[in-house]
This record gives C-alpha cells, sequence and structure tokens, in this order.
C-alpha cells in the first residue's frame, strides 16, 4: 500500500545517508554554516552594485554573447518554471551557499582529506572565501555561478574517483564542460581537483611509472576534451541563434593563444602565486592574519617536498611530485592565461586561489600515510615533531582564516550598503528637489548633463571600503551606468528619460544650459521647452 511505499523510500534515503562518509557529512555542515556566518547579510538584504541595480528586480547578465552558453540555457529552463529569472536574494544566496558546500565535498573526496577536521575547515574556507563574497555582490547570477561550479567539480570528481568507462567519462566531461558554460572560470576548478589529486597519488602511493603517465594523459585528455566541446558548444550556439560573440575585454578572442601570451600568462601565474603572502592580490589575502597563512601554506609545501626526496626511493616519483608543485601555481591562477586576452583580472574571477589551502592540507594528510619505508630516515623522532607542529600552526592558522573571512565578507556587506544608503539619499534630494521647481508637473520628461561627478557635500560614500575593498562594488553608484535605477526601481521615481544622444545634444547646444551651474548649486535645475533639464556637468567636459 502507499504507507508501506513510504516507508521503503524513507528506508532508502535513510540508507543512502548512511552511507556517505561522516568527513563529508562534516565537511558539509561546516560549509553550510560558515558560508551562512559569512553572507546571512547579502540574503537577508537586497544589496546592490552597478550591476544588480540594472538586473533588479529580474535579469542574468549576459550568456551565450559572451561565450555562457549553458547560462542561456539555465535560465530558460527557469523561465520556464518560474515565469522569469528573479532576483530574491535569500533564494539565491541559500542556493548559492549549497552548491558550494556540495562542491566542497567533492573535493574532500577527491583529495583523499580524511581527517575530520580538515574536512570541516575545507567546507568553511570554501563557503568564506572572498571570490565567493564577490560573486554574492551579483546575487542575480551568483546562483547560476554555483551550479557551474558544483557541476565542474563533480565531473573531476568521477574522473579522479570513479572506476572509468565510456559512460562515466561521458557524464563527467558533460558535467564540466555545461559548468564552465555557465562561467569559464570553473574550468579551473576542475583542473585544480585533478592536479591536488595528483600530488596526493603521487605521495602516498609507489605507483609505476607506466601507470602515472597513463593518468596523468588521461586528465590532460579529459580537460582538452572538455575545453574543445565548450569553445564547439559556443560556436554551434552562436551559428543557430544568429548572434555573435562580443567583443567586450576581448571574449571573442576566447581559444586563441599566442605563444607570446602563453608565456606572458605562466609568468604571471607564478607572479601572482608568489604575491600571496606579501602583497594584496585581487582582495584574497586582505590582512596579515591571511598573509600569515597563505605562507605557512607555502611551508607545508616546502616541507612535503623535501619529505617526499627524503622518503621516496624511486626517482620518478621525485620528479613527478616536483612536477606537479611546478604545475600548482599555474593551475591555481589559470584563469589568468584563460583572459590574458581581456587584461582585466578582479576578485570574481580567481576563486580557485582557495586550492592553496587545501591543497596543502592534502599535503598534510598525504605525507603522513606515506608510502615509503620511514624507519630508514634518520632522526625520525625531530620529523615527527616537526610535523606535528606544522600540524598544529596550520590547522589553527586555517581556522583563524576562516574566521577573518567570515569577519571580511560581512565588512564588505555593510560597506555596500553604506553606498546603498549614501546613494538612495542622494538621488531621493535629486527627486524632491525635481519635483520643487516652479512649474513641475508629473508628465514632465527629465533629461541629464553629463552624470553626477563633482559635490563636496558627498564625500562619505562607503566609509569602510578601504579595509573592505573586494572588487566588483564601487564606493559610489550615483555615476554608475545603472544609476538611473536607483531613482526608478529602486525609489520608484519613473519619469519620461529623454536622454537619447539626440536629445541630449540638443540641450547641450542651448545657451541657456550653458549659463545654468552644475549640480548641485542653485539653478542646476531647470525647466526648458517643457523638459526638466538637470546638468551634472558641463557640456565642454563631456565633448572631450
Amino acid at each position: 500500500d502507499d504507507r508501506e511505499m513510504e516507508k521503503t523510500v524513507f528506508s532508502g534515503i535513510k540508507e543512502k545517508y548512511d552511507n556517505i562518509d561522516k568527513r563529508i557529512k562534516m565537511c558539509f555542515l561546516s560549509a553550510f554554516i560558515c558560508g551562512l556566518f559569512a553572507h546571512i547579510y547579502a540574503l537577508t538584504n537586497h544589496l546592490y552594485n552597478y550591476d544588480e541595480l540594472w538586473h533588479t528586480p529580474t535579469g542574468f547578465g549576459t550568456g551565450l554573447e559572451v561565450g555562457r552558453w549553458a547560462l542561456s540555457i539555465t535560465v530558460w529552463i527557469q523561465k520556464v518554471l518560474f515565469d522569469d529569472c528573479f532576483t530574491i536574494p535569500f533564494i539565491n544566496g541559500m542556493l548559492t551557499i549549497i552548491l558550494y558546500a556540495v562542491a566542497a565535498c567533492f573535493v574532500v573526496s577527491a583529495l583523499d582529506i580524511k581527517d575530520e577536521f580538515y574536512a570541516i575547515v575545507v567546507g568553511g574556507l570554501m563557503t568564506t572565501f572572498p571570490a565567493l563574497t564577490c560573486r554574492m555582490f551579483f546575487m542575480f547570477t551568483t546562483h547560476y555561478y554555483a551550479i557551474g561550479i558544483a557541476m565542474a567539480a563533480a565531473g573531476a570528481w568521477i574522473i579522479a574517483k570513479k572506476k572509468l568507462n565510456i559512460l562515466k567519462v561521458t557524464v563527467a566531461i558533460a558535467l564540466t564542460v555545461y559548468g564552465m558554460a555557465i562561467y569559464q572560470a570553473n574550468f579551473t576548478t576542475a583542473v585544480c581537483i585533478l592536479v591536488g589529486n595528483l600530488l596526493v597519488w603521487f605521495i602516498t602511493e609507489n605507483v609505476e611509472l607506466k601507470t602515472a603517465i597513463k593518468k596523468c594523459i588521461n586528465y590532460v585528455l579529459y580537460l582538452g576534451a572538455c575545453m574543445a566541446l565548450f569553445l564547439a558548444g559556443s560556436k554551434i550556439a552562436l551559428s543557430i541563434t544568429g548572434k555573435q560573440m562580443e567583443t567586450y575585454e576581448n571574449l571573442d578572442q576566447m581559444g586563441r593563444l599566442s605563444m607570446e601570451q602563453l608565456i606572458e600568462g605562466i609568468i604571471r601565474c607564478y607572479k601572482t602565486f608568489f604575491k600571496l603572502p606579501i602583497i594584496d592580490v585581487y582582495s584574497m589575502n586582505p590582512n596579515r592574519i591571511v598573509k600569515i597563512a597563505f605562507l605557512i601554506c607555502f611551508l607545508v609545501f616546502l616541507y612535503t617536498f623535501v619529505k617526499v626526496w627524503m622518503m621516496k626511493k624511486e626517482v620518478y616519483l621525485k620528479v613527478l611530485v616536483s612536477l606537479v608543485f611546478a604545475v600548482l601555481p599555474i593551475a591555481v591562477n589559470l584563469i589568468i592565461i584563460m583572459a590574458i586576452s581581456s587584461g582585466t583580472m578582479y576578485s570574481i574571477m580567481v576563486y580557485e586561489i582557495v586550492f592553496v589551502f587545501i591543497i596543502s592540507i592534502a599535503c598534510l594528510e598525504a605525507i603522513r600515510t606515506c608510502n615509503s619505508d620511514i624507519t630508514a630516515i634518520p632522526n625520525k623522532m625531530v620529523i615527527d615533531k616537526v610535523e606535528t607542529l606544522l600540524n598544529s600552526v596550520t590547522a589553527v592558522m586555517l581556522v583563524i582564516t576562516v574566521i577573518t573571512y567570515i569577519w571580511f565578507a560581512n565588512g564588505n556587506y555593510l560597506a555596500m550598503e553604506y553606498t546603498n544608503q549614501h546613494d538612495n539619499a542622494y538621488y531621493q534630494t535629486l527627486m524632491t528637489q525635481i519635483k520643487s521647481v516652479d512649474g513641475y508637473h508629473a508628465d514632465m520628461p527629465i533629461t541629464m548633463i553629463g552624470k553626477p561627478v563633482v559635490d563636496s557635500t558627498y564625500t562619505r560614500q562607503d566609509m569602510i571600503g578601504g579595509t573592505f575593498n573586494i572588487s566588483g562594488k564601487s564606493s559610489t553608484n550615483i555615476n554608475a551606468y545603472s544609476s538611473w535605477n536607483i531613482m526608478t526601481r529602486v525609489l520608484g521615481y519613473d519619469p519620461v528619460n529623454r536622454n537619447s544622444d539626440e536629445e541630449e545634444e540638443y540641450f547641450r547646444g542651448l545657451d541657456e544650459v550653458n549659463d545654468m551651474p552644475c549640480y548641485p548649486s542653485s539653478g542646476s535645475i531647470k525647466i526648458i521647452d517643457d523638459t526638466i533639464v538637470i546638468k551634472f556637468q558641463e557640456p565642454s567636459e563631456l565633448e572631450q
């Protein structure tokens, strides 16, 4: 009967849950809780940046035209099911945290992190890392990016952990291709997972050279197939829809890399990697605490490298470990090479730097279980003490780093709210002044000469942005490309806008406009030709 069927289904679900390793459950729980602590501010408020303003209350950004053809498909599916892609912070943000927690579980499994404490730390790092905070600034699209990273992680996990056949390889490639076709940087997630998996495997196992080379080739073929299919998918989707790839940030050049650009990109990857303990890198290491944590991770890498060369008898394994360490700076910064044509890099793109922390954790575990004759090593007692100390210091510093990232995320959201409040106040005042002009009526259109640029009374802006400085938000949005939406979509004032090029050109040429002072001076708002004219800049400045 129905009750018996429900009982059977429930029992099946419970059995599946019970079979999940405890460290995976702890990782997910940690990721979820830490993610809430870091981002609940954004989930329970509608904070906006320049792009969020443009996509309020609906929108998803740009899809196919910038190579994100799977994003367009995902949005289409959502519109079929839910009418439109609404920006609902709590739903979008909660889904994002859950999906990053799922991705963290795939990472812990793929890198064979068996210690429950370190699984908890990995979960916390992956949902508090500043690049995710930056993605939360774009609340209208952050959950799509989260779908992409979870899919890319799942694909890499299948390749790394499952006994492969054609079906599993096909599923893995499909997941990763779809993930990177939502957001191209997700390809780097798959790369980092596989690089970490190889490193752990070479350290812990005495694999034969032929087997090791075969696995490396398989990984390269998998990643190459993913990139090739992604690019092919873009071309096919553009051909079907008749659209063209945007030239914005040279996105139409993706997949075309000269030798000169490749060398430049590799050099930048290494420079960025070794700057992490020293200077700010895209706000991923915002203070001395996090810089010290990165330094400790580098010491873990160094210690792992030295110990492998001491312990491993097979020279080829020592060389393979060395090669993986050499590739690591490129893997975590691969997006630099992928975006080399654009020359633009900022916080939202560099999420995979988090793998510096995660792979150092994997190394600490791997060297403890290294499959070699450790009794042959002199001063074993000293080595054990060094490892214990390194483990303790790393554990403490990474916990403090997670706490710091939670603090940093909330500070950035607070800075954003300060900006939003001041932006709203600025335009609320402007609206009041518009409606106070003699002869004003509700049907009167508005034209703006220039953008707000100078106002000595408007200097507070985000107030704490110097410290909480993740990119993706501005200290003010009053002169952003979407600033008109502060009045229309945030404050609800929606007059007719006469800001076409022809209309602006007409008003700029009027002597009466040229004689007006710039806002907020008295007389900067006037009715001319039955139109409210607001002068922010001199016409001569706009022509330069």
